[in-house]
């Protein structure tokens, strides 16, 4: 019985030895050069060409903004190791140009908030300021803003562009040349240069010595 099993595995291992030599011959045979075939020549593999990104309709179809060659050079330089097609490329240009968009915006809406609250706060402190004289002061600023702009068109769009006009020094100003006005309009329409006559004879219910 020792001799049967001892032959058998003996056939076993001869049997596993002669596979893994036929697979080497058969791997050094489809290595090997032929007659017919020659000698076999490595192809050498071929470098992918750079894709050559353009921007230029992407930036065309948003408005008010600006990519400059310089800028679009420094981006590829960003992008080119990626892998990504023009595209995609592009893709990601159109939503750095509208994110860059809205910030852009809501950081001037913030400015423009912030102006407008302290010019309200202007007006507020004004009218504390006024107390119950506000409505006469207010009345008298607007006899001196009327007469004002005969001669400076456009002075009571600047009071509001500014807000100058809620500024409690401008107020007062204005109010003391609303006074001063109420008491002496003057003679005729118009600024006293535009009459060719002095303010003297402008004004001539004003005693100009006193203001001197």
């Amino acid at each position: 019985m020792e001799d049967v099993t001892n032959t058998s595995a003996n056939d076993n291992t001869q049997g596993t030895e002669v596979v893994e030599q036929q697979k080497e011959v058969q791997q050094e045979t489809q290595s090997a050069d032929t007659l017919l075939g020659g000698k076999a020549e490595t192809q050498p593999q071929e470098e992918a060409e750079p894709i050559a990104y353009d921007f230029k309709e992407t930036i065309s179809a948003m408005d008010d903004f600006e990519f400059s060659q310089e800028e679009s050079d420094k981006f590829v330089e960003v992008i080119k190791d990626m892998g990504l097609n023009n595209e995609q490329a592009n893709a990601i240009v159109k939503y750095g140009g509208e994110w860059g968009k809205d910030i852009a915006e809501a950081a001037m809406n913030a400015v423009i908030e912030q102006r407008n609250t302290e010019v309200q706060n202007w007006g507020e402190t004004a009218k504390k300021e006024l107390g119950t004289e506000f409505d006469s002061i207010i009345s008298l600023c607007g006899l001196a803003v009327e007469h004002v702009e005969k001669a400076v068109p456009g002075i009571r769009q600047a009071l509001n562009e500014t807000g100058a006009g809620n500024r409690i020094e401008v107020i007062r100003a204005f109010s003391m040349l609303g006074k001063f006005l109420e008491s002496d309009p003057g003679k005729g329409a118009g600024a006293p240069a535009a009459q060719g006559s002095s303010l003297e004879k402008f004004y001539d219910k004003t005693d100009f010595s006193k203001l001197k």
